[in-house]
């Protein structure tokens, strides 16, 4: 995938298998692909892409935008907040009950993802802009919530990734490294060096 035409790739040769429900951390230097990942699992880059991304074996793109990208889940680092009432933040479209309807702006995005119950889920540094405390409430929310959903969380803290079955290692629009977070620590390869520069790319 490019931006453009005639730009050097933001991601090449990605081959890979998410099994269902499993946990997948994604981290990396800035610009290493993290997001260009998210981009295209959401179909938001359009032109100068090839290849294709298979859910439950079916190719993404027979789907209609509209239909797909509601069975999707993504909260990003910069949540949007509308004018008005907690509860037409949380829910826009007025889908949900007061019953339904449980803030920190960054919380309001995971707030409502879990209402809707996507089964594949982004989280693009969702936790980026709070504190080392509440990241790790809402990573305990996140595994209690999503347990049975299949969850890729772009990091940008140690911690918040430490606990995935497997971590993405990118780097330069490609996957650097793959395997659980013991293989890739023993491994003493970039993951080790994010590691120890505490260097996640944000």
């Amino acid at each position: 995938m490019k931006y453009g035409a005639h730009l050097n790739y933001a991601l090449r040769n990605i081959n890979l298998t998410i099994n269902p429900g499993e946990k997948i951390g994604i981290v990396g230097r800035t610009g290493a692909g993290k997001s260009s990942l998210a981009k295209v699992l959401f179909r938001l880059i359009h032109e100068n892409t090839s290849g294709s991304i298979l859910i439950d074996g079916q190719d993404i793109s027979e789907f209609g935008v509209g239909d797909y990208r509601p069975r999707l889940g993504m909260i990003p680092q910069e949540s949007t907040m509308l004018d008005g009432s907690v509860r037409r933040n949380l829910d826009p479209l007025q889908q949900f009950s007061a019953e339904d309807i449980s803030g920190q702006q960054q919380l309001f995005g995971l707030c409502r993802v879990i209402m809707r119950k996507r089964k594949i889920v982004v989280l693009d540094e969702a936790t980026a802009n709070v504190d080392l405390e509440t990241d790790r409430s809402v990573q305990e929310l996140i595994r209690k919530e999503f347990s049975d959903c299949t969850v890729l969380t772009i990091a940008h803290r140690l911690e918040t990734i430490m606990k995935s079955d497997r971590i993405i290692v990118m780097d330069r629009g490609a996957i650097a490294e793959i395997g659980t977070p013991q293989e890739l620590l023993s491994k003493d390869g970039m993951f080790a060096q994010l590691v120890e520069t505490s260097d996640f790319g944000q």
